[in-house]
C-alpha cells in the first residue's frame, strides 16, 4: 500500500505489521486528542477484553515488586496515586455499555492492568469480578485456562459493533 504508515507490534510469535492509509491515521491522532484515555480492547473467542497498560519507573532504592492483595496494587510498598483498578474496571464497564446499547445482549468484558518489565506478585485468590493484574507475558497463561465465552457468532458481533461505533464516533 502506498502513501501509508506502519507500525509494529511485538509479540511471542513475531512482529505484526500494520500498513493504514494517512487519512486512518490522521483520524486515529483527532480520537486520541478528544478521548486522551482511550481504551484498548481485545475480542475474540477467549472473551472481550480491555487493556489499561501502566507503566512502573523501577525505584532508585528498595525492591521493585508489583503487587497485588486482590484489593489493591501496591508499587514497592506504594499505592499509585490513580489506581490502575478503578480504571480497568471503568473502562470494561464503559465498553460493556457500548455493546449492549448496540447489540442487546450483555457481553461480560474482562478488565485487565498490564505492566510491561515488571513481575506482578498475587498474594490472593483471584475474584471474579476484579480486574486481571498481569506482566503481559502472563496474559497467554491466563487466557489458556479461561474457559471459551464467546460462541463462534458473538465475537465477530460485538466487534462489528464496536467497529461501528468507533467509526461514527471519529467522524
Amino acid at each position: 500500500m502506498q502513501g501509508g504508515l506502519k507500525i509494529g507490534v511485538q509479540t511471542q510469535e513475531g512482529t505484526v505489521t500494520a500498513i493504514r492509509p494517512a487519512k486512518v491515521w490522521k483520524k486515529f491522532e483527532q480520537a486520541a486528542q478528544t478521548y486522551p484515555h482511550g481504551v484498548a480492547a481485545l475480542i475474540g473467542p477467549a472473551g472481550i477484553f480491555t487493556l489499561e497498560t501502566q507503566i512502573y519507573p523501577k525505584p532508585t532504592q528498595g525492591k521493585p515488586e508489583i503487587v497485588y492483595d486482590g484489593a489493591r496494587i501496591t508499587l514497592a510498598g506504594h499505592v499509585p496515586d490513580r489506581d490502575p483498578m478503578v480504571q480497568g474496571k471503568a473502562q470494561a464497564h464503559g465498553l460493556q455499555n457500548v455493546l449492549r446499547e448496540s447489540t442487546g445482549p450483555r457481553f461480560e468484558v474482562q478488565p485487565v492492568v498490564l505492566y510491561p518489565g515488571g513481575f506482578v506478585k498475587t498474594t490472593a485468590p483471584w475474584n471474579g469480578d476484579a480486574p486481571w493484574i498481569l506482566n503481559p507475558k502472563a496474559w497467554p497463561a491466563f487466557l489458556e485456562h479461561r474457559p471459551a465465552p464467546l460462541s463462534h457468532a458473538d465475537a465477530p458481533l460485538a466487534t462489528d459493533h464496536l467497529s461501528r461505533f468507533i467509526r461514527t464516533a471519529a467522524k
